[in-house]
């Protein structure tokens, strides 16, 4: 069992780190400046930032444009614009994607930076009519010892101080600063007020909206019901038990669509009867009548492997197996000879499974069945279980 438990172990850990894809309709803007129309890859801010994978049709294969291979690319629905510049952080000089968000006096983009040794980084670049940039981002806060002995909260705000330098041509902007949050928001109407405050032309400033990413995590439930072959061990015997329960599955599409982190809580009852038991050192002919509820929960992930309508999946996983209202009654010649009971036994263990999914038509739910086993240090299992996903 703890074999087949490791292989399945394995199996996912392998699907998992293949590359995935999350493509969106779009476009890429050449170096020559020609639109060219198709989907793109929609991951994280840091990765997009470093790549556009882009198709022309989207059942097609993909190419990959580094930046400077191509000007820009954008997300129609997301409304997420990338363009092609060269920054530089920590002395060093990169050519990357910035997400372009709005262009007026000042242009301002944002920069996901996975490779700081802060983790990864925010930063906000502005960008002057000379073609200047400059960044600006946000360490965390700190915690520091004042001379009384007492610990306070210190704030980086050094980016409030580089943005009035870059606003000292609007006062009414430079006093906003001062009441403004690291954040996107703030960042955009510092921008186009400065723009509005400072542009002789008339001319408005374009803000590149995108919209919010409502569904950077999607959740999905499922109603399962099912049989659990119980095996307790040698001494115990076996039985087949009835398995209802609900599983909820987190999906984050930017990073894997095809990778969910699951919870599962099921129900369970038992009741079986052990016959011919060793007593000491001689053999009686007499039985035990056990019954119980087990209800296991179980946290792990699971695999969805490609995007057709009957889809097979693995999961694997930690188990907790808790035991309510343990009983035994021992019969000898037809005579109850002693009773145990127990309010609760839990045990810790683990758990894998592989499946099929089938799609609806025109909808997101899904029909499944699933075969599986568990272990503990007290019992093994094997279920299937067939549900219902909405």
């Amino acid at each position: 069992m703890k074999s087949f438990l490791c292989f399945f172990l394995f199996m996912l850990f392998a699907y998992t780190i293949q590359a995935q894809d999350n493509y969106k309709s779009g476009y890429i803007i050449t170096n020559d400046n020609d639109t060219i129309t198709g989907w793109s890859d929609y991951r994280t801010d840091a990765k997009n930032a470093l790549i556009c994978q882009f198709k022309l049709f989207e059942k097609s294969g993909g190419i990959s444009y580094k930046p400077g291979q191509i000007y820009g690319y954008r997300f129609s629905e997301e409304g997420k614009f990338y363009v092609t510049r060269t920054i530089e952080l920590d002395g060093k000089s990169r050519t990357v994607f910035l997400e372009y968000m709005i262009q007026g006096i000042i242009n301002l983009y944002y920069f996901v930076d996975s490779s700081s040794s802060y983790g990864k980084e925010e930063y906000y670049f502005f960008e002057d009519e000379t073609g200047k940039m400059t960044p600006i981002s946000k360490k965390d806060n700190k915690f520091i010892t004042t001379e009384d002995g007492s610990m306070r909260i210190k704030e980086d705000m050094k980016y409030k101080g580089i943005l009035r330098y870059l606003m000292k041509d609007s006062e009414t902007v430079v006093k906003e600063v001062d009441n403004m949050n690291f954040n996107q928001e703030s960042m955009i109407k510092v921008a186009k007020d400065y723009h509005d405050q400072v542009c002789k032309t008339g001319e408005e400033c374009v803000i590149f909206e995108s919209t919010p990413d409502k569904h950077y995590t999607t959740f999905r439930y499922s109603l399962y019901g099912g049989t659990l072959y119980y095996m307790p061990g040698e001494e115990f015997g076996n039985c087949f038990c009835p398995l209802i329960g609900f599983q909820v599955n987190m999906t984050v599409p930017r990073l894997n669509k095809y990778l969910s982190f699951q919870l599962d809580l099921a129900f369970s009852r038992f009741k079986y009867t052990v016959e011919n038991y060793w007593q000491g050192d001689y053999y009686t002919h007499f039985h035990r009548d056990i019954e119980s509820f087990l209800i296991p929960f179980k946290a792990g992930a699971r695999y969805t492997i490609g995007n057709k309508k009957l889809r097979p999946s693995i999961e694997a996983g930690a188990e907790i197996d808790l035991m309510l209202g343990y009983k035994e009654y021992w019969y000898a010649s037809q005579r109850q000879t002693r009773e145990y009971s127990n309010i609760y036994n839990c045990y810790i263990g683990f758990y894998a499974a592989i499946g099929l999914e089938y799609k609806l038509k025109k909808t997101f739910h899904s029909i499944f069945v699933n075969l599986g086993a568990n272990t503990n240090p007290e019992f093994q299992g094997i279920y299937a279980k067939a549900g219902y996903t909405f």
